[in-house]
């Protein structure tokens, strides 16, 4: 019996090993906040782990060591775009030491445990401010002086300026200016090659398509129906080679339900032709079954339209084909209707449930045509989602 527990005990010891353990190689290979979080954790629930205070302490006194002498170097090297990364080192000390506070003072033997932190106020406004001019000029310099992928960048450093320091200088309007000239128009256009009559109506709704759901970051989507004052870089083009609708077809199944009941009874009797009785004397009565049966017809309604076309990409710049894949949709109208011949009683519970479905008319050509084409549409929403990478170059 002494050692009924012992598969417990040894899988208790590996847990808790594995827990210390993983903290330990944290800290091992450097991932110091990461161990930081993890011991923080662990202290909001018992805050006299010990265990757990030398692994905070340890890895608080390392991370802050290896920032402090980052931030040393960085200075003496003294590059103007190292302000950035000693800003955010500087911010990095900062929200370390604020994590940390909430569970201060810690002890281990009653002793307290001794953690140094810093203040970088002064530190964090005087690299904040050099940080944000230092991306600014390089911005504005680069706004100025480059392509369409420059302006990205520099639309880029904007954004981390006005992250850093809002409402720093006019950084808002040249955000607007590199996003402006990094953006690449996407021209979007429906094209009917269909040999049948295909009504205005399905072009137009292939057309109404959320833009501003489709948009990328660096992309717009401008519908061929609507009037633009800017040059396109690319063209996604819907090509509509056939819309066709088949004919109305039913068609019908049938099949037979069958019920045993009661109809009536006899007096039982003995094999010498006496009523049997029971212990009241009462004659035992024999009930009589008999079939009885439905014919279940099932009338299936059917319509179909088909869409066949493909989407095609193209960059304008060049002229060239990124891109074509087939489009096919098939929009299907189907409905079941049922009727019997017969007694219903016959019928199980499922089939009874199916009754209340009656014939209904047929949709028309048109309406087929339309719910065809908003079929498309999530292919279409779809298809710009998975090249937004080629509309973005």
């Amino acid at each position: 019996m002494k050692y009924k527990f012992l598969p417990y005990i040894v899988f208790s010891f590996l847990f808790l090993s594995w827990g210390c353990g993983s903290t330990s190689k944290l800290i091992l290979s450097g991932n110091y906040d990461q161990a930081i979080a993890r011991t923080i954790n662990k202290l909001k629930r018992n805050r006299n782990n010990e265990k757990q205070i030398k692994f905070l302490k340890e890895a608080f006194d390392k991370a802050q060591e290896r920032d402090l002498r980052r931030i040393e170097y960085l200075k003496k090297e003294g590059l103007a775009g190292n302000s950035v990364e000693v800003f955010r080192i500087y911010e990095q000390i900062k929200e370390r030491q604020e994590k940390i506070k909430p569970l201060l003072p810690l002890y281990i033997d009653e002793a307290e445990v001794p953690f140094k932190l810093i203040n970088v106020d002064d530190e964090l406004i005087r690299w904040k401010k050099e940080a944000a001019g230092f991306l600014y000029e390089s911005a504005v310099r680069q706004l100025k002086n480059g392509d369409k992928y420059d302006a990205r960048q520099a639309y880029e450093k904007f954004a981390e300026v006005d992250q850093i320091f809002p409402g720093y200088r006019d950084v808002e309007k040249y955000m607007n200016e590199a996003r402006n000239k990094g953006m690449n128009y996407v021209l979007y256009l429906v094209t009917n090659r269909s040999a049948n009559l295909v009504p205005i109506e399905f072009v137009e709704e292939l057309y109404t398509l959320d833009y501003a759901r489709i948009n990328g970051k660096w992309f717009t989507i401008l519908p061929e129906i609507e009037k633009h004052n800017v040059e396109s870089d690319h063209e996604v083009a819907v090509i509509i080679d056939i819309v066709d609708v088949g004919p109305e077809q039913i068609k019908e199944k049938e099949w037979i339900e069958k019920k045993e009941i009661e109809n009536g009874y006899i007096y039982a009797k003995d094999e010498n032709g006496n009523f049997i009785t029971d212990s009241l004397g009462k004659k035992i009565k024999v009930p009589i079954y008999k079939e009885i049966q439905c014919k279940v017809i099932e009338a299936q309604q059917f319509k179909a339209a088909t869409f066949k076309g493909k989407i095609e990409l193209r960059d304008l710049r060049s002229n060239q084909l990124l891109d074509s894949q087939p489009l096919n949709v098939n929009f299907v109208f189907e409905h079941l209707s049922y009727r019997t011949e017969g007694n219903t009683d016959a019928l199980s519970e499922e089939t009874r449930k199916k009754l209340g479905n009656r014939p209904v008319p047929f949709p028309s050509d048109f309406q087929m045509v339309m719910d065809a084409a908003r079929e498309v549409k999530p292919v279409i929403y779809s298809y710009f989602r998975r090249k937004a990478s080629l509309l973005e170059q």
